[in-house]
């Protein structure tokens, strides 16, 4: 299977990754009391497909649309990315992601995490 998809709910966000599409979709708010618990499927899926995701040619694009999220989330986001980008490259990884205009403390979580990760990310006002 070569699409894992979670449904969105109040305090989880919908999630998409689509291997054929090279995209990673996240979209929503990421407040679940167990955010291991709740990625964990996940992870599992990205290990298990980890060479159909590297044998990809095109970059992949990673999509990141959360109003909001906590900062055990934010944790796992970081994790996930440096996997990600472990597996990929750099120059294979492209990351998007949105906010409200009148949100600074998203855009400037941004901008944090592209200096941790040392990769650009591209911020686009929803």
């Amino acid at each position: 299977m070569n699409i894992f998809t979670l449904s969105q709910t109040k305090r989880t966000p919908e999630i998409i990754f689509n291997i054929e599409n090279s995209e990673l979709f996240f979209n929503g708010s990421s407040i679940p009391e167990d955010v291991n618990l709740f990625y964990a499927p996940l992870m599992s899926w990205v290990e298990i497909n980890k060479e159909s995701i590297v044998e990809k040619l095109i970059p992949l694009s990673i999509k990141i649309d959360m109003s909001y999220f906590n900062s055990s989330t934010l944790k796992f986001l970081i994790s996930m990315l440096k996997y990600l980008i472990n597996l990929k490259g750099t120059n294979q990884i492209e990351i998007i992601w949105f906010y409200d205009q009148d949100d600074e403390d998203l855009l400037e979580t941004a901008i944090d995490i592209s200096n941790i990760l040392r990769i650009p990310i591209k911020c686009i006002v929803r």
